[in-house]
């Protein structure tokens, strides 16, 4: 039997193109109020038709302690904010509480170029600690950043 070789147009609507994962095991340390600080494991893909959507998904773990008030997250698409969650959670404890990170958004970039997202958070109120991928004293967690292009 003959093997046919396809090509990424001759595949129908929603199919998977391709996938690329970042992965990182540094910590992010949020501390000043109201200051976005960019956390670990971007990820950069190049889309082959500018109909195509790309999928990102994310997931870390992280903490919080004290009183954030608003703890924000949002999602760049180079230096465009594309998603952003202003009350993503909220904190107004002493001890430590359990900060999970995990986002999972459809872009429409419309361009062949490569693209860079980048995932980015902060507190409301300075004089806390908003870690993000911190797996405790001793350990390590690793981030994950997918972007998966679909046809379009």
């Amino acid at each position: 039997m003959a093997l046919t070789k396809l090509n990424n147009a001759s595949l129908p609507a929603g199919s998977m193109l391709q996938v690329v994962q970042a992965t990182s095991t540094d910590t992010t340390v949020v501390t000043n109020a109201n200051t976005y600080n960019a956390v670990a494991a971007p990820v950069t893909i190049t889309p082959a038709s500018t109909s195509n959507k790309i999928m990102i998904s994310h997931s870390a773990g992280g903490m919080v302690q004290g009183d954030t008030g608003g703890i924000y997250f949002r999602l760049k698409r180079g230096s465009t904010v594309i998603w952003s969650a202003i009350r993503y959670g909220y904190s107004n404890v002493a001890d430590w509480s359990p900060c999970p990170w995990s986002i999972e958004y459809v872009d429409t970039p419309a361009t062949t170029s490569a693209i860079t997202y980048t995932l980015e958070i902060a507190s409301e109120k300075g004089s806390v600690s908003l870690r993000h991928n911190t797996g405790g004293s001793g350990l390590t967690s690793t981030a994950v950043t997918i972007a998966k292009e679909i046809a379009g």
